[in-house]
């Protein structure tokens, strides 16, 4: 089974309201982005930011199988950036089908900075301070393909957090319970990557049962069309005011991990 066709299958179960598809001649249409690569990376300032932090000379590299992938590297040969997209279609149980510029992978990390905080799940190295100029350029190859926006699925809550500033969850049950989470718990933690833990941990619970960070896929709009569908989405009964609690083992988990 290809990389791509496994993407559906696994996603078709997880996903509560929307479905996605394949886009026909997607590799050739994302592979005609490096054409203004440098470009790009010049405009939305993430060359400067880059030579800021002391990085010179970049090699880049593309990738020849699913999802479509670049990655950065310093002169050392050390990965700076990593950034996977996908362009497929998505819609909702029933109805029209958009175009969307869906984001695998996004990695951005410094290889030779010393934490200065608690690191995230699955955080290797501290970040590059470079997710907004990120976010324009997502958002500059989405339209230039004729997408109607940018897709994400959020891995943790943390990154939700993130991305909640410009996309919104397209399971409007799930958006409640976001916000639910948010005002439970963050009042309990120190920040949200505290918060990403305690789900990695499994020590969240909702109405007394343990509940897992889910997979669930958040939308940037970028047109009228994108903005119809989140207006159509299942509308969700209102969940009780408050859901979430932490179990107690959380803080001593956080303490020996903050060090």
């Amino acid at each position: 089974m290809l990389p791509a066709e496994h993407r559906y299958q696994v996603l078709a179960p997880l996903l509560s309201s929307i479905r996605l598809w394949p886009e026909e001649g997607a590799w050739s249409l994302l592979q005609g982005l490096l054409a203004q690569l440098d470009e790009d990376l010049l405009r939305n300032g993430i060359v400067a930011s880059l030579r800021r932090r002391g990085f010179g000379q970049l090699s880049v590299t593309s990738s020849s199988q699913w999802p479509w992938t670049l990655r950065f590297f310093d002169e050392r040969g050390a990965l700076l950036i990593e950034l996977g997209v996908w362009l497929e279609r998505l819609g909702l149980q029933a109805g029209e089908r958009l175009r969307v510029l869906s984001v695998e992978t996004l990695r951005l990390q410094h290889p030779y900075a010393a934490f200065e905080r608690p690191r995230a799940p699955s955080q290797a190295h501290p970040g590059l301070g470079l997710a907004r100029a990120f976010h324009c350029l997502l958002g500059d190859w989405a339209l230039r393909l004729g997408a109607d926006g940018v897709l994400v699925l959020p891995e943790f809550f943390h990154t939700a957090c993130i991305f909640a500033q410009h996309y919104r969850w397209l399971d409007a049950e799930m958006e409640q319970l976001f916000e639910a989470s948010k005002r439970d718990l963050l009042p309990l933690v120190a920040d949200a990557t505290a918060l990403s833990w305690a789900f990695e941990w499994g020590l969240v619970r909702r109405r007394g049962q343990l509940w897992r960070w889910p997979n669930e896929a958040m939308l940037r709009p970028l047109g009228p069309r994108a903005e119809l569908l989140l207006q159509q989405r299942a509308e969700a009964p209102l969940l009780e005011c408050s859901s979430f609690e932490l179990d107690e083992g959380f803080q001593r988990r956080w303490v020996a991990l903050d060090g």
